[in-house]
């Protein structure tokens, strides 16, 4: 294990989702072939990103988690639709929309995102914009190739799901690409302590 592993907060898409993701990787990949494509049965929602945090944390980061979205009730997420970060003709990032109870996905997110301020996270000076990252250019300044991916998923879903909890996943980079591992899950539903 790494003295400072690269943490994030998230949600798993499922064994409901995850298929879904797989027919929309599969559509990009095909017009798009030079990207970076995401591995499907890991793919996930990102609530909170750490980046490197002491291995010491990962207890007061559970509970500091716990507090904020234990209380919440579970909720219903669609993965619908398709979207690109970067210059629309030449985009750096394609990616699965969010929709359903993205209300309650808001107010998770924002409670957990507050919950880890004193433990030295810092907000996103940026909104959250929920999405599942499908594939990434290769080259900094973007992929025309990824712009005619986006458009071959106008109007996809890749499936739904109830979320009933969240995970506190470990990410190590390598030469394969990017292998995550659950270090904890806090579930939603759960009275305050």
């Amino acid at each position: 294990m790494s003295a400072r592993p690269r943490l994030f907060v998230a949600i798993a898409l499922g064994p409901d989702v995850v298929p879904g993701v797989a027919r929309a990787v599969a559509r990009g990949r095909a017009v798009a072939p030079r990207a970076r494509w995401a591995a499907e049965d890991v793919a996930h929602l990102t609530l909170v990103f750490l980046g490197a945090t002491d291995a010491g944390a990962v207890d007061g980061i559970t509970a500091a988690v716990t507090r904020a979205a234990g209380p919440r009730a579970p909720f219903d997420l669609v993965v619908t639709g398709a979207g690109t970060f970067g210059r629309p003709s030449s985009p750096r990032v394609l990616w699965l929309g969010i929709g359903g109870d993205v209300e309650a996905l808001a107010a998770v997110q924002t409670a957990v995102a507050r919950a880890l301020v004193p433990l030295g996270v810092p907000l996103e000076d940026r909104p959250f914009r929920p999405h599942v990252t499908l594939a990434r250019a290769r080259d900094a300044r973007g992929d025309r190739d990824l712009a005619r991916a986006r458009e071959a998923l106008e109007g996809f879903e890749a499936g739904g799901l109830r979320v009933r909890e969240l995970g506190l996943v470990e990410s190590r980079l390598g030469a394969g690409g990017p292998r995550y591992t659950v270090r904890a899950s806090m579930p939603l539903g759960m009275p305050a302590a």
